[in-house]
């Protein structure tokens, strides 16, 4: 795992020889958890936060300190403090972004149905928030409470609002849009998956800078 100035572009290992490291998150503690495996735990300590029976994709926390995370078909969370696993969302289809709404709705994008759900943060009830023209990917909210979205079949960045309706796109196409994060300044970064993958910035009015190649 790396970390990567923003400013610089500069890389520093953070941890290496790690199993099918999936998604990586910073606790407001600053300590750094991380999906591997069927696993998610807390580098440093090697503390397991949650286990499942299979391989664990995307993890979120809360500002409770509630944790999220996805399997193959099942949203779980786990409350803070505790190691219990309760399910969510069943029945996904591969599901592989998940963000919290300005409500605290948890947000999934439901690759293989084309679609992004919400979950309901009082009913638990599961409807469905927007619906796409192709795959839905990672999942981003910026500060006004729109929804940043990776559309894996058009291979660009779809700009929501934060009710579901469509805006546009942000930035060019990319070479495998596969993780998203919104950026201090507004704007927004992507990862690229490609075989020689970069991570670029794409700022509000649209410039996009590299900002590191792997």
């Amino acid at each position: 795992m790396l970390r990567v100035d923003p400013s610089t572009g500069a890389k520093t290992v953070i941890a290496s020889g790690l199993s099918r490291p999936y998604d990586v998150i910073t606790a407001p503690d600053g300590s750094i958890l991380l999906s591997t495996e069927s696993t998610v735990i807390r580098l440093g300590t090697g503390e397991v936060i949650a286990t499942a029976d299979r391989q664990i994709g995307r993890i979120l926390l809360a500002p409770n300190g509630d944790l999220y995370y996805t399997t193959a078909t099942t949203a779980y969370r786990v409350a803070a403090g505790t190691h219990a696993q309760v399910p969510v969302a069943d029945g996904l289809a591969a599901p592989h972004g998940l963000a919290l709404a300005g409500d605290s709705a948890l947000l999934i994008s439901n690759t293989e149905s084309d679609s992004i759900v919400r979950v309901d943060p009082t009913t638990g009830t599961v409807t469905t928030f927007a619906r796409l023209d192709g795959s839905a990917g990672d999942l981003a909210v910026g500060p006004d409470g729109s929804l940043y979205v990776c559309d894996m079949t058009a291979q660009r960045v779809l700009h929501l609002t934060a009710t579901g309706r469509r805006i546009g796109f942000v930035g060019p196409v990319f070479a495998v849009p596969y993780a998203l994060a919104v950026a201090a300044d507004g704007g927004v970064y992507v990862v690229e998956a490609e075989t020689s993958g970069h991570i670029k910035h794409v700022a509000p009015d649209g410039t996009v800078t590299t900002l590191s190649t792997h």
